[in-house]
């Protein structure tokens, strides 16, 4: 069952100074369950583990690219408020975070070479029920459209919170203070993002922030609808 029930959830970005292990683990677990083949293909990792690693990295520069926003529940809510639903995975993000958070050799060794000694899960009571990412390529095929806002989740379970809006407004907020990495001081004028034209849904639900689809693209194996959003004009979504 999903949970209606009103929830006290944070969003904060994704940082490997102070995020801990689990909340790396809980963004690559759902990416795998969500989009296997674009990690593999786009990110090149083969496995959760690696993803971890690869994220980590990827955010230790909280001023640059790419930029996640995590909503984070801290776990007596959870417990408080999220009825159990038997026929839920036990794959999903939430799950995995608060399952072991025993991490592997290659990840504490990302952390600890390069000085990020805060990921310490013990000083953490909270789990990632969704995320969502600002980043500078998420078609490879398509370098010139950039950034990209990409890999929307949110738990299952707490599907009936408003989490996508909050976390889609919320990073349409912060896309226009990011400037271009080739060193200058040029802001990001539009931001992207792309769904599969089989997903009607998703085509509409971001229409409502602003987003136009501005031409179908073979990504994948699978067609895609391209969609772009001016960063001038203040949407909230409804």
């Amino acid at each position: 069952m999903k949970s209606s029930a009103p929830l006290s959830v944070t969003i904060t970005n994704l940082s490997s100074k102070t995020s801990p292990i689990s909340h790396f683990k809980s963004i690559a677990t759902a990416s795998f369950s969500n989009w296997p083949l674009a990690i593999i293909k786009d990110e090149g990792c083969n496995t959760i583990d690696e993803y971890v690693d690869k994220l980590i990295v990827d955010h230790e520069n909280e001023e640059g690219l790419p930029f996640t926003f995590c909503a984070l529940l801290d776990c007596d809510d959870n417990t408080k408020n999220v009825e159990e639903d038997d026929t839920t995975s036990t794959t999903t993000a939430a799950a995995a975070a608060a399952a072991t958070t025993t991490t592997t050799t290659n990840t504490n060794t990302t952390t600890t070479t390069k000085g990020e000694t805060n990921n310490d899960d013990n000083n953490h009571n909270s789990i990632v029920i969704g995320s969502i990412t600002l980043t500078t390529i998420d078609i490879p095929a398509r370098p010139e459209l950039t950034p990209w806002l990409a890999s929307l989740w949110v738990d299952p379970i707490h599907q009936n919170n408003s989490l996508s809006k909050k976390l889609i407004t919320r990073l349409l907020q912060e896309a226009s203070i990011f400037t271009y990495e080739d060193g200058g001081d040029q802001k990001y004028k539009e931001v992207y993002l792309y769904v599969k034209k089989s997903h009607e849904f998703g085509v509409t639900y971001y229409g409502r922030f602003g987003f136009q689809a501005v031409e179908e693209y073979l990504h994948n194996e699978a067609i895609v609808v391209i969609m772009k959003k001016d960063l001038i004009a203040t949407t909230s979504g409804t």
